[in-house]
C-alpha cells in the first residue's frame, strides 16, 4: 500500500496545513489489491476540524497495476469530521490502474466519512483518470465524497478534465464529482467545463460531469456545465447524461442550472443512452427553480438501441419544476431503434411514472427527435410520459419541434407532448407553435403533430399553430392524422376549455392510404365504456390537408368518439389546391423550410396527385362510431377546392350522429356536394343521423346540394333558430338522393328566407307523438300552413316521392325578403328596396346608405324606409354592414349610444374611448375655460360706440343672424362631400355663432369633460357651457371698469407708442436726409411720440365703461340666447319608427317614439319638461324686450334716466337700424327661432321645403323694411339671406329624394355633382364673412387716412380730440 505519500496526519485536531506547493510528485503501487490513497500528496486519518488552505498539488502522476487495484484521492485523502479544504487547485493530474476489479474514487481529492465537510473554492484542471480491466469502475475524476452529513461545496472551478474505463461492465461516473450518499449536503457555484468521459467494453456504463448520485437535503445552487461529452462503446452499454445524475434523491432543492454544449451516446447493440443532460431514478419530494440548457445531443447507433429523454426520469412523486428555457435539444437514433420521449418544453422531458408533478413557465425552441431503421418508433418530441397521475404543464411555450422516422413500419407521434397512461394529465395555458412531424418508407403512420394523449386530459388555453405532419413521396401505404393534436376518450372523459388550432397542415402524398384531421382527431379506446370529451370555447381554424390522390378528409375536426362541444368556432378549414403557399415555379421551398434539419439523403418535395382523390368534410368529419354533440357552435368558411378530389361536406361530412343546438353553418364550400352539410352515407349495419335545433345552414356553396344533402337511410330532423320549420337562404336547397331517406322531420312548417320555393312532388303528413302512441294523419297541402309546432311534440313529416330537392331561390338585386316563405305560398315574398337601404346583393341582405338606420317594422315584418340621422352618427362607406350600422364607437337606436368604454365629446358627434379622457380633459377643459375668458375679453375690448358708429354693430348683428341660421338649416349630406379642412372650417363658424350641440362630424376629436359622457349628459353639458359665459360675463361687468379698462388702456398706450415710433421715424428719416441735417433721431422721435400720446389723451364720455359692457352683454346674449333654444328644441326632437319594438333592444316599453338623438330613451317623458318650460321662456323673452324698450321711448329720452349698463345694451339693440325699425333686432331674432322650431318637422321633404319656404320670405320682408342704417351693411344683409336660401335650396334635393324614397344615384356622375353642390354650398357660408371683412376694412382705412407735419411747433393732426363721428 501506497499512503500519504508526502505527508501522512494520523488523527489529530485542528491541524492546520496553509500554503501548500506540491509539484511533479510520483507514486506507483504493484499488485494484487493494493492501494494507493493521497500517494502523492497529503493523507489525514480521522481528523478533526483540519483546514487545508491556499494550497497547490500540480502535476501528480499515480499508477496501480494489479487486480483489485484501488487509487483514493491522489493528492488529497482526508477523513473526519468539521474539516475544511479551501481555496486549492489540482492541476495536471495523471491516475491509472490496470487489472480486474480496479478502481479510482477521486482522481485528485477523496473526502470521506463524518460530518461537517466543507470544501470552498477549489480548482480542478488538467486531469486524466483510466481504468482499465474486467469490472474496473471510476468515480469522482476530480473529488469524490464516499458518504457524510452536512457537506457543503461553495465554489468549485473545472476545466479539462477526461476520464475513461476500459473493460466489460466497467463504469465511469462523474468527470468532476460524484458524491456516493449523503444527507444535507449543499453543492453551490459549481462551474465545469471541457469535460469528457468514456467506457469501452459490454456492458460497460458512463455518467456525465457533475454526479451528486443519491442523498437526501441536497440544496443544488448555481451549477453551471459546459461542452461536456459523454459516451460509450460495445454491446449493452449505456450513457446516462452529458451533465448530472442523481439516483434515488428526496428533498432535493435545485436553483439556477444551466447545461450547454454536450452529447451523450453509446455505440453498439441493443446500447441504451438516457436523459442527454439529466438523469434521476427516484426523485420525492424536490423542486427545479431555474434550469437553462442549449445545444445538447443525445445519440444512440446500432441495432435495438434506444434513447430517452433529455431529462430521463424513473419515477417522480411530489416534483416541481419552474423557470425552463432550452434551446437547440436534439435526439439522433440509427439503426434497428426504439426511441420514446425526449424533453419537455426544449428542456427535454422523460417520465416512467409521475405523480404530483408540475412543469411550469417553460420556453423551448429547436427541438427535435429522429429515428432511422426499420422498425423505428419516435413520439413526444418535447415530452413523453409513460405513467401519468397527476401532471401539470403550465405556462408552457414551445416553438420549432420536430420527430422525424425513417424505415418500413416506422410510426411518428407528438412533437410536442406524448401521454401513454395513467390518471390524469393537465395543460394550461401551453402554446406549441411551428411542431413538425416526418415519416419516410412504406407503411409508415404519423399522428398529432403537438399532441397524443391517451388518458383524460384538461386542457385549458391550450393552443397550437403553424404545425404539420408530412412524408417522404417516395413512401406508400402512408397514414397521416392529425396535424395539431390527438385525443383518446376512454371510461373518464377529457375537458377541454378555450383550445386554438390555427393554421396547422396534413401535407399528404399519393402514396398515402389515408390523410385525416388537419387540426384534431378523437380516438376512442378500445373495450372501453366510452365517455364524451367536453369541450368550451373551441377555435380550430385555417387548417388545411394538401390535395392527393389518396382519400383526404376533415380539413379541421375528425370525431372517432364522442364530443360535447360548446361555442366552438371550426372556419377556413379545408382542401386548399395548392397549400401552405406553394406555387408551381417553387413548389417545395416553403414547406422545406418549415421542416428543420433534414438529415442527409431526406426529403420533401410536392408533386401534383396522380388520380382521383376524395376530399370530404373540409370543416368536420363525424364518423360511423363518432357522435358531435354541439352547442352554439359555429361552422363557418370551410372549403374544399381541390383541383384533384371530388369533395363532399363543405362544412360537415355526417357518417355518424350530430346533434347541434343554437348553431350556425355558413359560407362553407363542399365543391361537389353538400356545401354545408353532407348526411349522405349510411348503410345496413349504421345509420347516418342529422339533428338541427335552432339552426342556421345557409350562404353555403356547392355543385349538388349547397346547404344540405341528405342520403339515402340517414335520419334528418332541423328546426330554425326560432324554433320553427327549417329556413332556406340565399339560393341554397336540400337535396335528397333518388333512394329518399326515411323520414324528413322539421319542426314546424319549411319555410324559405331571403326568397321563395320552386315546387317540388312532395307527400305531406303530420305526425303527433304521444308517450307510449305514435299516429300518423294524412294532410291535403293547403293545410300544412297551419301545422306549426308546439312545445316540440308537433311535427311535419315531408317523404319524397322519386327524390329531388327543395330549391329556395332568393330574390333578385334591388329585392329583398326578411319573411320565411312558405312552401306551399306560390306568390313572391320579395319587396322593393326601401329608400336609405342597400339592396344590391339580393335575397336577405340589406343594408344602409351613409348616414341612414333602419329597423324591422315587426307590424309588417319588413324593413321600413331609413331614418336620417343626426349629423355624424351614421355609418359610412364600408361600415355600413346592416341596416342599424352606426358610425364607429356608436350602437343603439338611432346610433344614440356608445359602445362601452366610449363616451360622447364635446362639439363633436364622435364616441371615443374612455381610456383617452383623462388625457383629454387635461387640455380640453382648461382652454375651454381660457376661450370663454378670451371670448369675453373681445367683446369689452373695443372702440367707444360714439367712435365705432353703427358700422360695426350693423355688420356683427347681421354675420351673427346669418350664421346662427345656416348653422340651424344645414345637414351632413352635403356636409361629407367637402374635404376635412373646409369641413373645420365650416364647424368652427357655427361653432362660434351658435355653440351648437351636436356642431362637428364623426371624424372631429372634440373634447372630454367626463368620461363615458351619454347624448342626454351632453346636452346638461352645453347647458353648462352657456351658464358659465353667463357667470364671466357677470364678473366681467362688476370689474371691467375699475380694473380691466386700466389693462386695456396701457395695451393701447403701449401699440400706440410702437406704432407711432415706428412710422414718424421713417417720415422723419427721409426729411433729414433730404436736408442734409444730422440729427439724433431716436430722442426726436421720443418727443414726439411723448407729445402724441401722453399729451393728448382720448376724450371720453361720462359713464362710457359702462355703456360699453352693456354693449358686450347684448352682443353675447344674441349668442347665448341662440344655443339656449337650440338646446331646448333638440331635447324636444323626436322621431316616430313604425312598428318598433323597443324588446329587441332590452329596452321596455312599447313607445314608437323616440328621442332623436339618442333611442333608448322614448319621447314625452318628465326628464323633458324642464326643456319644455326653457323654450316656451325663451319664446318670450324677445318680446319682453321690446316691451321694456318702447316704454323708456327712443335711446336720446331713455339715456336721462337709464344706467349706464343698461343704456349700452339698449344703444347695441338699436344702434344698427333705423328710427323706424329700432325694434328690428328682436324681430330678426324671431326669424331664427322659427327656423328652429321647423326642423321639428319630422318628414326631411316637408321641413326642408318649409325652411326654404321661410328663407324666400325672410328676403321678401329684408329687401321691404330696409331696417339697417347703412346702406352696405343693408346689402350685405340681404345677400346673406340669398346665401341662406341658396344652402336651403341645395338641402332640399336631397330631402326631395327621401320624399319618394329614391336613393341617390351611385356613380362618377353623382359624384361630381355632389361635390360641386358641396363646394357651392360652402362658398354660401363663406361669402357674407369676407365681405363683411372687407368692408369693416375699408371703412377703417378711410377714418386713418390723414396727413403727417413733422414740424415740432405745429399740433399733431395724426391724433386728434376732435374726432367726430360723422352723421348720416
Amino acid at each position: 500500500n501506497n499512503i500519504g505519500g508526502i505527508f501522512f496526519l494520523n488523527r489529530g485536531t485542528q491541524a492546520s496545513v496553509s500554503n501548500l506547493r506540491l509539484q511533479q510528485s510520483k507514486a506507483s503501487c504493484t499488485g494484487k489489491n493494493c492501494l494507493l490513497f493521497a500517494a502523492g500528496g497529503l493523507y489525514s486519518r480521522d481528523a478533526q476540524q483540519l483546514t487545508v488552505n491556499a494550497s497547490n498539488f500540480l502535476g501528480t502522476r499515480a499508477t496501480c497495476d494489479g487486480d483489485g487495484c484501488t487509487s483514493n484521492g491522489v493528492s488529497l485523502n482526508v477523513a473526519g469530521s468539521n474539516n475544511h479544504v479551501a481555496n486549492c487547485t489540482f492541476q495536471n493530474a495523471d491516475v491509472a490502474t490496470s487489472g480486474a476489479g480496479g478502481a479510482i474514487f477521486g482522481g485528485s481529492v477523496y473526502l470521506q466519512g463524518g460530518d461537517q465537510i466543507t470544501v470552498e473554492n477549489i480548482t480542478f484542471q488538467n486531469l486524466n483518470n483510466t481504468v482499465a480491466g474486467y469490472q474496473t469502475q471510476l468515480r469522482g475524476g476530480g473529488v469524490y465524497f464516499p458518504s457524510g452529513v452536512g457537506i457543503t461545496v461553495l465554489g468549485l472551478y473545472a476545466r479539462q478534465i477526461w476520464i475513461q474505463s476500459i473493460g466489460d461492465y466497467s463504469k465511469a461516473y462523474g468527470q468532476v464529482l460524484h458524491l456516493a450518499t449523503g444527507e444535507n449536503v449543499v453543492f453551490s457555484r459549481v462551474d465545469t467545463a471541457n469535460t469528457q468521459s468514456y467506457c469501452r467494453g459490454s456492458h460497460c456504463i458512463v455518467r456525465g460531469a457533475f454526479n451528486p448520485y443519491g442523498g437526501n437535503g441536497l440544496n443544488l445552487d448555481s451549477i453551471s456545465c459546459a461542452n461536456t461529452l459523454a459516451r460509450c462503446f460495445g454491446p449493452a452499454c449505456k450513457a446516462y447524461s452529458a451533465f448530472f445524475s442523481l439516483l434515488s434523491p428526496s428533498n432535493i432543492q435545485m436553483r439556477n442550472l444551466a447545461f450547454a454544449n454536450g452529447v451523450a451516446s453509446c455505440e453498439g447493440q441493443t446500447c441504451r443512452s438516457h436523459g442527454s443532460f439529466m438523469t434521476a431514478n427516484q426523485v420525492v419530494n424536490s423542486t427545479v427553480d431555474g434550469l437553462k440548457v442549449s445545444n445538447i445531443k443525445l445519440q444512440s447507433t446500432g441495432p435495438d438501441t434506444v434513447s430517452n429523454g433529455g431529462m430521463y426520469i424513473s419515477s417522480a412523486t411530489n416534483w416541481h419544476v419552474s423557470n425552463v428555457v432550452a434551446v437547440n435539444v436534439t435526439i439522433v437514433v440509427k439503426g434497428q431503434t426504439f426511441i420514446t420521449g425526449v424533453g419537455t418544453s426544449g428542456a427535454l422531458l422523460f417520465m416512467v411514472t409521475a405523480d404530483n408533478v408540475t412543469w411550469s413557465r417553460v420556453q423551448g425552441s429547436e427541438i427535435s427527435i429522429s429515428c432511422e431503421g426499420p422498425p423505428c418508433f419516435a413520439a413526444g418530441g418535447v415530452c413523453e410520459v409513460a405513467v401519468s397521475n397527476g401532471v401539470s404543464f403550465i405556462d408552457v411555450n414551445i416553438a420549432k419541434a420536430t420527430v422525424l422516422s425513417n424505415g418500413t413500419g416506422s410510426l411518428a407521434q407528438a412533437a410536442g407532448f406524448m401521454i401513454f397512461s395513467g390518471s390524469s394529465v393537465l395543460f394550461e395555458r401551453v402554446s406549441l407553435s411551428d411542431c413538425h412531424v416526418h415519416v419516410i418508407g412504406a407503411n409508415t403512420s404519423a399522428l398529432g403533430t403537438g399532441l397524443f394523449v391517451m388518458i383524460p386530459a384538461v386542457l385549458t388555453d391550450f393552443t397550437i399553430s403553424n404545425s404539420s405532419i408530412s412524408a417522404d413521396p417516395s413512401s406508400v401505404a402512408v397514414e397521416l392524422y392529425a396535424g395539431a393534436l390527438v385525443l383518446a376518450s376512454g371510461s373518464v372523459s377529457s375537458d377541454v376549455t378555450r383550445l386554438t388550432a390555427r393554421s396547422n397542415t396534413i401535407l399528404c402524398i399519393d402514396g398515402a392510404d389515408l390523410c385525416e384531421a388537419a387540426a384534431v382527431l378523437l380516438l376512442p379506446l378500445a373495450g372501453l365504456n366510452l365517455r364524451a370529451h367536453v369541450w368550451q370555447d373551441a377555435q380550430i381554424i385555417g387548417n388545411t390537408v394538401s390535395p392527393a390522390a389518396a382519400a383526404v378528409m376533415a380539413g379541421g375536426l375528425s370525431i372517432r368518439g364522442m364530443l360535447n362541444c360548446s361555442n366552438c368556432i371550426i372556419s377556413d378549414n379545408g382542401f386548399p389546391s395548392q397549400s401552405l403557399g406553394l406555387t408551381a415555379e417553387n413548389p417545395e421551398a416553403e414547406f422545406v423550410a418549415r421542416i428543420p434539419d433534414l438529415p442527409n439523403g431526406w426529403q420533401v418535395q410536392l408533386t401534383a396527385p396522380s388520380g382521383p382523390g376524395k376530399a370530404i368534410g373540409a370543416g368536420v368529419v363525424v364518423r360511423t362510431d363518432g357522435v358531435l354533440r354541439c352547442d352554439h357552435c359555429s361552422i363557418n368558411g370551410n372549403n374544399i377546392s381541390s383541383q384533384y378530389a371530388a369533395g363532399a361536406g363543405g362544412g360537415l361530412y355526417v357518417m355518424g350522429t350530430l346533434q347541434m343546438h343554437a348553431g350556425d353553418v355558413r359560407w362553407n364550400d363542399g365543391q361537389g356536394v353538400g356545401g354545408g352539410i353532407d348526411g349522405s352515407l349510411g348503410g345496413s349495419a349504421t345509420q347516418a343521423s342529422v339533428l338541427l335545433d335552432k339552426t342556421s345552414v345557409e350562404g353555403n356553396f356547392a355543385t349538388i346540394a349547397a346547404d344540405i344533402f341528405i342520403g339515402a337511410r340517414a335520419l334528418f330532423n332541423a328546426s330554425t333558430p326560432e324554433g320553427d320549420g327549417l329556413q332556406l337562404s340565399r339560393g341554397r336547397r336540400v337535396f335528397f338522393t333518388l333512394n329518399p331517406p326515411e323520414l324528413l322531420n322539421l319542426h314546424g312548417p319549411i319555410a324559405c328566407k331571403a326568397g321563395h320555393f320552386q315546387q317540388g312532388d312532395w307527400r305531406v303528413s303530420s305526425v303527433v307523438a304521444e308517450a307510449g302512441d305514435s299516429r300518423t294523419l294524412n294532410v291535403s297541402k293547403e293545410q300544412v300552413q297551419n301545422l306549426t309546432g308546439f312545445a316540440g311534440e308537433a311535427f311535419l313529416t315531408l317523404q319524397s316521392l322519386a327524390g329531388g330537392e327543395i330549391v329556395c331561390t332568393a330574390c333578385e338585386p334591388g329585392t329583398y325578403s326578411i319573411k320565411d316563405h312558405p312552401i306551399d305560398d306560390l306568390s313572391s315574398p320579395c319587396k322593393t328596396c326601401p329608400f336609405g337601404a342597400n339592396c344590391s346583393l339580393g335575397g336577405a341582405e340589406v343594408t344602409s346608405t351613409a348616414g341612414k338606420w333602419g329597423w324591422i317594422n315587426t307590424k309588417t315584418n319588413t324593413v321600413s324606409d331609413l331614418k336620417t340621422l343626426a349629423t355624424g352618427f351614421g355609418c359610412r362607406g364600408e361600415e355600413c354592414s346592416s341596416i342599424n350600422s352606426c358610425s364607429f364607437g356608436r350602437r343603439g337606436v338611432l346610433c344614440g349610444s356608445c359602445l362601452p368604454g366610449y363616451g360622447v365629446r364635446m362639439f363633436s358627434s364622435a364616441c371615443q374611448p374612455n381610456a383617452t379622457c383623462s388625457t383629454n380633459a387635461s387640455w380640453f377643459i382648461p382652454l375651454l375655460l381660457i376661450g370663454m375668458v378670451c371670448y369675453c375679453a373681445v367683446l369689452l375690448m373695443r372702440r367707444p360706440l360714439q367712435q365705432l358708429g353703427s358700422m360695426r354693430s350693423s355688420v356683427f348683428m347681421s354675420l351673427l343672424f346669418f350664421y346662427q341660421a345656416s348653422g340651424i338649416i344645414t345637414t351632413e349630406s352635403t356636409t361629407t362631400q367637402l374635404s376635412g379642412p373646409t369641413r373645420g372650417i365650416r364647424t368652427t363658424l357655427f361653432a362660434i355663432s351658435l355653440g351648437s350641440f351636436s356642431i362637428g362630424q364623426a371624424d372631429t376629436p372634440g373634447g372630454c369633460i367626463v368620461q363615458g359622457m351619454t347624448e342626454r349628459g351632453k346636452l346638461l353639458a352645453n347647458f353648462l357651457v352657456y351658464v358659465l359665459f353667463i357667470l364671466f360675463m357677470a364678473l366681467f361687468s362688476k370689474f371691467w371698469p375699475t380694473f380691466g379698462l386700466v389693462l386695456q388702456k396701457q395695451i393701447q398706450y403701449r401699440l400706440r407708442v410702437t406704432f407711432h415710433r415706428f412710422k414718424l421715424m421713417f417720415k422723419a428719416t427721409k426729411l433729414l436726409q433730404e436736408d442734409g441735417r444730422k440729427l439724433d433721431i431716436e430722442k426726436r422721435m421720443s418727443v414726439l411720440v411723448t407729445e402724441k400720446v401722453e399729451n393728448h389723451p382720448e376724450q371720453k364720455r361720462e359713464g362710457y365703461e359702462y355703456v360699453l359692457v352693456g354693449s358686450s352683454i347684448f352682443s353675447l346674449g344674441l349668442t347665448v340666447y341662440a344655443g339656449l333654444m337650440e338646446l331646448c328644441l333638440r331635447a324636444l326632437t323626436c322621431r316616430k319608427l313604425e312598428g318598433f319594438n323597443p324588446s329587441q333592444y332590452g329596452l321596455k316599453g312599447s313607445s314608437e317614439w323616440r328621442w332623436f338623438y339618442d333611442g333608448t330613451y322614448s319621447c314625452f317623458d318628465a326628464w323633458q319638461v324642464a326643456p319644455l318650460l326653457g323654450a316656451l321662456s325663451l319664446l318670450a323673452l324677445p318680446g319682453c324686450c321690446i316691451l321694456w324698450a318702447r316704454r323708456h321711448g327712443s335711446v336720446r329720452s331713455a339715456a336721462q334716466h337709464l344706467p349706464p349698463l343698461q343704456l349700452g345694451m339698449r344703444v347695441a339693440y338699436e344702434k344698427a337700424f333705423r328710427s323706424p325699425y329700432r325694434h328690428w333686432g328682436m324681430v330678426m331674432l324671431y326669424q331664427r327661432v322659427c327656423l328652429m322650431l321647423l326642423q321639428l318637422i319630422a318628414d326631411p321633404f316637408v321641413r326642408t321645403f318649409t325652411t326654404t319656404v321661410a328663407c324666400l320670405l325672410l328676403l321678401v320682408a329684408e329687401n321691404r323694411a330696409k331696417a339697417f342704417l347703412l346702406t352696405t351693411v343693408q346689402s350685405i344683409h340681404e345677400l346673406s339671406i340669398v346665401m341662406l336660401l341658396s344652402i336651403s335650396v341645395i338641402e332640399l334635393r336631397g330631402a326631395a329624394l327621401v320624399s319618394v324614397a329614391t336613393s341617390p344615384t351611385i356613380g362618377p356622375g353623382a359624384a361630381v355633382i355632389n361635390g360641386l353642390l358641396a363646394s357651392c354650398q360652402f362658398v354660401c357660408i363663406c361669402l357674407p364673412l369676407c365681405l363683411g371683412i372687407l368692408l369693416l376694412r375699408s371703412k377703417t382705412a378711410r377714418q386713418r387716412r390723414r396727413t403727417i407735419d413733422m414740424q415740432p411747433e405745429t399740433r399733431p393732426v395724426l391724433y386728434s380730440t376732435s374726432r367726430k363721428v360723422p352723421r348720416r
